[in-house]
């Protein structure tokens, strides 16, 4: 990767303080020291140029465009829990932290669906649809600290993926930014549930191309940055019933028939 100039991370600075006044950008080394690592063991990584903690999807995207402008690569982060290095800090770099994007934008249940910013703890996303007697099945074992961004960035498993498939098999549509900022949305929420025309196809097509790009080259919302994933539709299914204490024959053939 090309070495990041000083110069160049403080006229981005300079940029981001003039073009996103708002925006939480931390610039003391002891702040950016905490965002040099993930939890991955035995990994060289550098200290962030500085750290940006956007709210907003305009915000990721003024962001995306200024780092093009100054050639500053982009590290994205959730929470911080992965074991991969995917967001493990560059020397010079600016890590777009997205823990501040944390809200649940909408919750669909009649067709099963969240909406969801990338920020989002699993478990508190997981709690906020049991309210409403659903159920978000992914359960990596991080899932009490790990951020639904972070989950699709890695696409993250657990033991309920043998029933229910890993992160990318409850994903519908994503909300992304891309290299030179355009944000685009993946799936048309209208057409959610409609006969699967050519139109449709191409958005699944694109969707699972995007899930499969996070993984390998860019970051979950969600390493230099291909795409931003900067929300998500989410599917969700009915809440399974509660555990069982398997005691006789017929209490193994209803556990069987709930995992089926």
């Amino acid at each position: 990767m090309t070495e990041v100039t000083t110069s160049a991370t403080e006229a981005l600075v300079d940029a981001i303080h003039n073009r996103l006044p708002g925006l939480r950008l931390l610039t003391d080394a002891t702040d950016r020291e905490s965002y040099r690592r993930d939890e991955t063991a035995y990994l060289e990584t550098g200290l962030p140029g500085a750290v940006a903690l956007p709210t907003e999807t305009r915000e990721v995207a003024e962001l995306v465009r200024l780092c093009g402008e100054f050639g500053v690569p982009i590290v994205p982060r959730g929470a911080g829990t992965g074991l991969s290095g995917g967001a493990a800090g560059i020397e010079g770099a600016l890590t777009i932290a997205f823990t501040a994007m944390d809200k649940v934008l909408e919750i669909d249940a009649d067709n099963l669906v969240v909406v969801t910013q990338p920020g989002i703890i699993n478990a508190e996303l997981k709690k906020a649809v049991a309210a409403k007697g659903l159920f978000y099945a992914p359960d990596p074992a991080s899932f009490e600290i790990c951020s639904i961004g972070g989950n699709l960035g890695t696409n993250a498993g657990g033991l309920c993926c043998i029933k229910y498939g890993q992160t990318r098999d409850s994903v519908l549509g994503l909300e992304v930014v891309m290299a030179d900022g355009t944000v685009l949305r993946t799936l048309d929420r209208s057409r959610l549930w409609a006969v699967q025309t050519p139109q449709v196809f191409r958005a699944e097509s694109l969707r699972r191309a995007l899930d499969v790009a996070e993984a390998a080259l860019a970051a979950a919302t969600d390493d230099a940055s291909l795409v931003e994933a900067a929300g998500g539709t989410i599917r969700l299914v009915e809440a399974p019933p509660g555990n069982f204490k398997v005691t006789t024959e017929g209490d193994l053939a209803r556990a069987e028939a709930a995992l089926c």
